[in-house]
């Protein structure tokens, strides 16, 4: 033993006797060394080995401690501090060995060995539990010898591939059903025709020509209808209200028209549609729209007239090709409180195919013939009396409710 770093001095720990020397020559125990006092130069080297442990420096650490060991082969700090950097870094059987050396050298330091029964602890458990530490981590066993992160791509490529084919198929079939009317038995292709911008723009497509449906006598309880070519109705016959009977073919076709003339002809708040006619022949059509508002203007009136009028008619025969006119009439509240008709004129088939060239009063009103206008709204008094003879206001259409 390196006589400048360890002496052999002291009692026997077994049977207390003094000695000097390794072993008791009484009973043979050994003696435990006095380590000699540590120089500036290993004490500095230690506590920058500690250092770098603390750092988590783990070769400066070991390094170090190397550098102890060369200047003092029996240093229990350094085979003690081994042993730390060995148990943090997760080598418990190196670090098992550096305590030992470490008790080897000191048996007495109660430290060392609480630190080696730690160790030696957990490496019995590691040791119990082998399945445990080899079995590879949650989520990564393969499955029919292809890893988990393969499966997964491709579910996903196949999910979107099935949406894609599910709309594909979706968007086909709503372009190929047709739009089955369950009332007059008529097929028509779906309308793809947009709401026609006010008083102007280019004539949208028609759709394509239905069946024409039979016509009927008018639903019990409705007004009948007086009109160009329309014949007198039958007469009211009362009926159970249940069950409630189907609708006629032609007041279908008309209850039709009239919600298609209120979705697309972009009707103001305040303006309805209140009936619509078709003739026997379903060539014609009489609509009529019902307003709320009535401004005191009259040349604002019929600016706002005008363009509702011309939309009603343009969708009531881009609706149906087989009219070939459409009679449109507008009435409002008059002074008593009453509706009463304010504006008449009829549109046909010529008309829808040459729209007018801008939304101007004057533009929109070319797209009428035999056009009518209440006496307060006249555009020039008694010099259009005339045309006003020629056209019955009332021709074509109901009575307004008194």
């Amino acid at each position: 033993m390196n006589a400048d770093s360890t002496q052999s001095s002291g009692s026997c720990p077994a049977c207390g006797r003094a000695g000097e020397g390794p072993f008791c020559t009484a009973c043979g125990a050994s003696i435990p060394p006095r380590c000699a006092p540590e120089t500036p130069e290993v004490e500095t080297l230690l506590a920058r080995a500690n250092l770098h442990r603390i750092r988590s420096q783990w070769e400066d650490a070991e390094k170090a401690c190397v550098d102890v060991l060369r200047r003092d082969p029996n240093n229990v700090h350094a085979h003690s501090l081994l042993g730390d950097i060995y148990r943090e870094r997760g080598r418990l059987d190196d670090a098992a060995q550096w305590y030992r050396l470490a008790l080897d050298l000191n048996p007495a330091s109660a430290t060392d060995r609480a630190k080696l029964a730690q160790v030696e602890g957990a490496a019995a458990s590691r040791t119990r539990q082998p399945a445990a530490l080899d079995s590879p981590a949650p989520g990564t066993q393969k499955l029919m010898g292809l890893p988990p992160s393969t499966w997964v791509r491709a579910l996903t490529a196949a999910s979107v591939v099935c949406l894609v084919v599910a709309l594909g198929v979706a968007l086909a079939a709503r372009g190929r059903r047709p739009a089955a009317d369950t009332v007059s038995g008529t097929v028509r292709d779906p309308l793809t025709t947009t709401r026609p911008a006010t008083g102007a723009g280019p004539p949208l497509p028609a759709p394509a020509a239905p069946v024409p449906a039979s016509p009927v006598p008018a639903a019990p309880g409705t007004p009948p209808l007086a009109s160009r070519g329309a014949g007198p109705a039958g007469p009211s016959v009362p009926s159970p209200p249940v069950p409630t009977p189907p609708a006629p073919a032609g007041v279908a076709r008309e209850q039709e028209l009239a919600t298609y003339i209120a979705q697309r002809a972009g009707l103001e708040a305040g303006t309805t549609v209140a009936s619509v006619r078709t003739g026997r022949t379903g060539q014609a059509a009489q609509v009529v729209l019902s307003r709320a508002s009535r401004p005191a203007d009259p040349a604002v009136f019929r600016a706002s007239i005008l363009p509702e009028a011309y939309r009603a008619g343009r969708v009531a025969l881009e609706f149906d090709p087989t009219l070939q006119s459409v009679l449109v009439g507008v009435q409002a509240l008059g002074a008593d409180g009453n509706p009463a008709l304010v504006f008449s004129g009829r549109m046909d088939r010529q008309a829808l195919a040459q729209p007018p060239p801008d939304a101007t009063t004057e533009a929109l009103l070319g797209a009428f013939t035999e056009v009518w206008w209440a006496p307060s709204l006249s555009l020039s008094g008694p010099a259009d009396s005339q045309s006003a003879e020629a056209v019955d206001p009332n021709e074509g259409f109901n009575a307004p409710p008194r």
